[in-house]
């Protein structure tokens, strides 16, 4: 495939077949995902992959029970909403493998400058956020190419805390999202995207 059919092509896969890829082929996906560009090239990224199924039900239980106590905090028609929204956020459960996406902060200007600078603290914060987003999305892409399906999920991130010490994620590192990752048990439609000339803005 070229890169545009790669591109145009890729869905988000919640639905997957028993098989687990090998290691290499995950490996592969990796190697593709630390290619990306970082801020500073500090590449401040490490990938998780969690095969144990102990573990992702492990992971599960910790999502249903922050579910739980959202619930617990809403009015009826509240909780409805969550019901059909927060139903989603167990899907990768159901995968053979997931990926644990986590990255840490790299501080180079705050190390020299006041601390009562925000902009610079956000801006810092910002850059390890986008630099693995853009090695996850490598990673997506890559998957799709080898005939794998995945999707990004930050929905389960209302269990942070618990999935942090689940994943034993060291101090200073953060989860940015999970990814389910096997084979794909589905052929999703394409999703409608708004066209291009709606979404620039030209300053010239």
């Amino acid at each position: 495939m070229t890169l545009s059919q790669i591109l145009t092509t890729r869905r988000s896969i919640r639905a997957f077949k028993p098989q687990k890829p090998s290691d290499q082929l995950i490996t592969e996906l990796i190697d593709a995902a630390i290619q990306a560009p970082s801020a500073s090239n500090s590449q401040p990224w490490r990938f998780l992959v969690i095969k144990d199924p102990s573990s992702i039900q492990a992971m599960r239980v910790a999502v249903e029970e922050a579910s739980q106590h959202i619930l617990g905090l809403l009015d009826p028609q509240g909780q409805k909403l969550f019901k059909e929204y927060g139903k989603y956020f167990i899907r990768f459960a159901d995968a053979p493998v997931v990926i644990a996406p986590i990255f840490k902060v790299t501080q180079i200007l705050s190390n020299f400058l006041p601390d009562n600078l925000p902009d610079v603290t956000w801006m810092e914060s910002q850059s390890a956020v986008i630099s693995i987003s853009l090695s996850v999305q490598n990673l997506l892409l890559m998957a799709h190419e080898k005939s794998l399906g995945a999707s990004v999920m930050t929905g389960p991130l209302i269990a942070n805390t618990a999935l942090t010490k689940i994943l034993s994620i060291p101090d200073k590192w953060h989860l940015a999202m999970l990814i389910p990752l096997g084979y794909p048990a589905e052929d999703p439609d394409p999703t409608s995207r708004k066209p291009a000339h709606k979404m620039i803005r030209w300053i010239q």
